[in-house]
């Protein structure tokens, strides 16, 4: 495929500027968007915090609380099974409002992972 030199008069509408753009867009989503395959998982969430679990990680399961170095906690409202040792763990949180109530949902990737979980008050 052989690119059009650029003259100042012409338009981006040309297939090989189409296909430049596409092929720019999907390699930023790939190198900037870590969990592309769960991307529909997180719309609408933003990424508030980058953690690491304290110790061995072996996936979610109802009511298990998840500890990290900082101090902080989670606990999961999913279950899956995996294996971890003190793997990084990115914290997204989306706003619900329902009956005029504001509540935080919370999802946490670890190894390309999705938890559904939910804050602790620790001690």
């Amino acid at each position: 495929m052989m690119l059009r030199e650029y003259n100042g008069n012409t338009n981006m509408k040309s297939i090989e500027s189409r296909f430049f753009l596409s092929l720019l867009c999907v390699t930023y989503l790939v190198f900037n968007f870590p969990h592309c395959a769960q991307a529909n998982e997180l719309v609408g969430y933003t990424m508030i915090d980058e953690k690491t679990v304290d110790g061995e990680f072996e996936g979610c399961d109802f009511g298990k609380i998840i500890r990290f170095i900082d101090g902080t906690a989670f606990e999961c409202s999913t279950f899956s099974y995996t294996f971890s040792f003190m793997p990084t763990a990115q914290i997204y949180a989306r706003e619900l409002k329902y009956q005029g109530n504001s509540f935080v949902d919370i999802k946490m990737v670890i190894d390309d992972d999705v938890y559904d979980m939910m804050p602790v008050l620790l001690d």
